[in-house]
């Protein structure tokens, strides 16, 4: 039998050629995709390099304290480990803008913009701190990008109105001040350091209905300026910008510039992130300020005690930190800084000074007496001022009027001087002389609702019910909660025959401070008449 070939496949003519033509086209599309892997990922170092070489020099140390300095290392190495982070780098930004360095903070924010541009926030800093160097062209272009991405952004929108106002360019101003009544805020991002205290501050809404009270006056339009401050005053009494505007008004004069307690911006939640952030002091105790004239008691004590962390040895920490506990009555803890100070920087005027009123409020006369005849060693009305109501509190009224004479020959507008002579006057019969003083220390400083409740006092002891009344209106819509004034309102009122609206401002002086004797006394006189 024949043998058989064995059976094999044979690719034929027409398939082999096609199958060798695809083998280089797959070896090039496999080139190809490593090849654009790889631009993609030198496209990405790149980038990378170019924006780690856009990042701020880091400051020498040698200029600043080491905790910030520390802190600004820190925030540095983070943005060089990843340069192309609009995060890592907005916050070097931050902490630039924390420790005082305006140029570098202004450099890390424009990087971090360019980085992520549908992030506001790093225009808005770059607004802020514009605005603070009085470069309101840059401001203007800063806060209208962030309007572009957010638009409605209440704080932004204010500060467009307001430096359309400065500018003279009062529609615009109109028109932003009437949007930030309504905007509203993109919501922050969350600062990283624990324990902020919640905000007690007066509404954006306020301080643009004050701006539109503004523009009204430059127009002339004196009513409705008028209207909108008796509104703010009724709603927001310790707003004292309105205070101090509306009685400008009245009087003619019409003056625009914030007097006594001054002008406090509104609350900002991202710049409040930048300042809790800072370690350091001179931001720290600037804002710390603002919360004290804003009266947010909380807010300047988080702030102070963060100063006193980041220096515990800075005179000018420990100064506010005594400030601070005399503002809230507690004098002796104030005392207790007081000496620090005078560790720090013995014999330091202002130290001493202060070291005499917290020992006077303490009843300890005789030793604020010592300190502060130490104190009027140097020529100054605050330690002249103080020296005078320690010996007025000792019954020793002759030396003590020559010292408050003093005060006033020092500075002739020691409002606190003028206030506390009236009242050693008005105790001896002189309650015309205390009258001329009393409207003399409100022409100096307008703001004080004590001192117009002791005017109002004299008044009444002069007869002059309505005059007090009047006076007795203001101090209340300043303090509602000041007993005293409610107690004299109480008096005039009584004295005018209008007996039954007598009783109800005893009532309230009772309410509000159920141990007032003189009260107590009036209200039973009241009620006996029945």
């Amino acid at each position: 039998m024949a043998r058989r070939n064995r059976t094999q496949t044979v690719a034929s003519a027409s398939n082999e050629g096609p199958a060798r033509a695809w083998q280089p086209l797959l070896v090039v599309a496999t080139v190809g995709a490593f090849a654009g892997l790889a631009a993609w990922l030198l496209a990405g170092v790149l980038v990378t390099r170019t924006a780690g070489a856009r990042l701020p020099d880091l400051p020498e140390r040698i200029a600043m304290p080491a905790v910030v300095a520390d802190q600004m290392a820190a925030a540095d190495a983070a943005a060089r480990a990843n340069p192309g982070s609009a995060a890592a780098v907005g916050q070097l930004g931050i902490v630039y803008h924390a420790s005082m360095r305006p140029d570098e903070a202004q450099q890390a924010y424009a990087l971090a913009e360019s980085l992520d541009p549908s992030d506001w926030r790093w225009a808005y800093y770059r607004g802020l701190l514009f605005v603070e160097h009085g470069d309101h062209a840059a401001a203007t272009a800063a806060f209208t990008r962030v309007l572009a991405i957010a638009p409605g952004h209440g704080l932004a929108t204010f500060h467009l109105a307001e430096m359309a106002f400065k500018a003279g360019r009062l529609g615009e101003a109109e028109a932003g001040y009437l949007a930030a009544r309504t905007a509203t805020a993109a919501a922050p991002a969350n600062t990283t350091v624990a324990g902020l205290p919640v905000r007690s501050s007066v509404p954006l809404t306020v301080h643009a209905a004050f701006g539109l009270a503004r523009v009204d006056l430059e127009r002339g339009n004196t009513d409705s300026a008028l209207n909108r401050l008796t509104t703010i005053v009724a709603d927001y009494p310790s707003f004292g910008p309105a205070h101090t505007l509306m009685r400008s008004v009245r009087k003619g004069a019409a003056i625009l510039g914030e007097r006594g307690r001054g002008y406090v911006p509104p609350a900002d939640p991202l710049l409040d992130a930048v300042v809790a952030l800072s370690l350091h002091t001179d931001l720290l105790l600037k804002h710390a300020a603002l919360a004290a004239r804003a009266g947010d008691v909380p807010w300047r004590e988080w702030l102070a005690r963060r100063a006193l962390d980041a220096n515990p040895r800075g005179l000018e920490v420990l100064l506010e930190m005594a400030a601070m506990h005399q503002a809230a009555g507690r004098h002796a803890e104030a005392l207790g800084f007081l000496r620090q100070c005078e560790e720090v920087a013995p014999g330091d005027h202002h130290t001493l000074v202060e070291q005499g009123r917290s020992l006077s409020e303490l009843g300890r006369l005789e030793e604020a007496e010592r300190v502060l005849r130490r104190a009027v060693r140097v020529r100054d009305a605050a330690a002249e001022h103080n020296l005078a109501t320690v010996l007025d509190q000792m019954d020793r009224w002759d030396e003590a009027r020559l010292h408050y004479d003093r005060a006033l020959t020092i500075d002739p507008f020691h409002a606190r001087s003028m206030n506390n002579l009236a009242i050693g006057l008005d105790r001896r019969g002189q309650s015309a002389e205390a009258v001329a003083l009393y409207r003399r220390a409100l022409e100096a400083d307008p703001d004080r609702a004590e001192t117009h409740s002791n005017l109002a006092s004299s008044l009444i002891a002069l007869r002059r019910y309505q005059e007090a009344l009047a006076e007795l209106e203001i101090a209340i819509a300043m303090d509602p909660a000041a007993a005293n004034a409610y107690n004299n309102q109480g008096i005039a009122l009584a004295n005018s025959g209008r007996f039954d609206q007598a009783r109800r401002s005893f009532e309230m002086a009772l309410r509000l401070e159920p141990g007032h004797r003189n009260a107590q006394r009036n209200l039973a006189g009241i009620n006996a008449r029945r």
